[in-house]
């Protein structure tokens, strides 16, 4: 009804530039709410908020991400550890963090580069981004303080970390979505001699941690382990591109429909999700559900759910190595799973 634009960046631009609302005029629906449900932002223009203030009924906002308050919607990038930044977010260590990863994240040709050396382009970012983040916060704070009645977030724990960043009066509530979690204690599977059957569900996304998988399931090929199998769902053209193509026990797949959930799960002893930064991780829920032994990060969400040795196993930092040595564990003893 409203037929709202699209922000034409996803960036801090998109979160405090109101410059639409003086084009839209008349602007109504037939039905008065009695109440609105913000499912999520992205991409919308902002200005839409105050619009929607105008019907003067409560005004419900899920928080998904960390957009609001970042950059990046999932902010792994400013460690080398690749952990998520520490609350309470610094305007001039975001600043620094945006300029030095827009720069790498974009293709440049070599004239681009000596250019970006020689003009310094990363200290005139970092004063842009100075300059919009301070802007979008002040933004954010009207919005959740005055616009917003109430706040839904996936996980208390996600809940914690981002009201840490900023004092905010609006009332909030944790509500998880996905699926229940059976009451009663994972039944892990039998295995024997046979290989040991793995999942890897993120595809090729920084955030569910495929640098991770890459590099440590080459490591154990490479050594020559024979007796585990894995299959990668998500992204398949670009996963298969990947340095474990050449290997003869891995699988490339495109990401399932819900209602393939038992037939993908079924075959699975173990399934990875070594994600750097997760809101709410559905996946394993849906891994515990399906008697499947998820082997996990402490992401938010996750430790609500997972207790270590108990229903699930957590991945102490670095991920990497950790994950490494409790395949190799498994991998010797495949009881271990039990």
């Amino acid at each position: 009804h409203y037929y709202w634009p699209l922000s034409k960046d996803n960036n801090q631009l998109s979160f405090y530039k109101e410059n639409y609302t003086d084009n839209l005029k008349n602007i109504s629906i037939p039905f008065v709410p009695d109440i609105i449900h913000i499912i999520d932002l992205v991409n919308f223009e902002t200005s839409i908020l105050k619009e929607l203030k105008k019907f003067n009924v409560p005004i419900i906002r899920h928080v998904w991400n960390f957009e609001d308050l970042c950059y990046f919607v999932q902010p792994i990038y400013r460690f080398p550890d690749k952990s998520f930044c520490k609350a309470p977010l610094n305007i001039d260590t975001c600043s620094k963090c945006v300029a030095t990863n827009i720069f790498k994240n974009q293709k440049k040709t070599i004239y681009q580069k000596l250019k970006y050396l020689f003009i310094d382009y990363e200290k005139k970012n970092y004063i842009l981004a100075k300059s919009e983040i301070s802007n979008r916060n002040k933004l954010f704070k009207f919005q959740f303080n005055s616009i917003i009645n109430h706040l839904i977030f996936p996980s208390e724990s996600f809940a914690k970390y981002f009201l840490s960043h900023e004092k905010l009066n609006t009332p909030i509530s944790i509500i998880n979505h996905g699926i229940k979690l059976p009451k009663k204690e994972i039944n892990k599977k039998s295995v024997d001699d046979r290989s040991i059957k793995i999942l890897y569900t993120g595809g090729i996304r920084k955030e569910k941690g495929w640098d991770i998988i890459q590099s440590v399931f080459k490591r154990l090929f490479d050594e020559g382990v024979k007796n585990i199998k894995l299959r990668i769902y998500g992204d398949r053209q670009q996963a298969a591109k990947s340095i474990l193509k050449k290997y003869e026990s891995v699988e490339f797949f495109e990401n399932y429909n819900p209602d393939q959930l038992s037939s993908v799960f079924s075959w699975a002893d173990l399934a990875i999700a070594p994600t750097y930064f997760e809101t709410f991780c559905r996946v394993v829920r849906e891994y515990i559900t399906y008697e499947v032994v998820p082997i996990t990060t402490p992401a938010f969400g996750i430790t609500e759910i997972i207790k270590d040795k108990y229903n699930g196993i957590l991945l102490n930092k670095p991920y990497e190595q950790d994950l490494y040595k409790t395949l190799k564990n498994l991998i010797s003893d495949p009881q271990n799973i039990k």
